[in-house]
């Protein structure tokens, strides 16, 4: 029973991790275009 628990966090916990890097590398890759744009409207 503790190890079907500890299983059943511990794919919890990859899974959210997992989901965290997708959302930050978005965020990361929504940010430097953002920052592209920007810089090619000031040029």
């Amino acid at each position: 029973m503790d190890i079907c628990i500890h299983n059943m966090i511990y794919e919890l916990q990859k899974n959210f991790l997992f989901s965290f890097f997708i959302y930050f590398g978005w965020l990361w890759r929504k940010r430097s275009l953002d920052i592209l744009e920007t810089k090619f409207t000031l040029i």
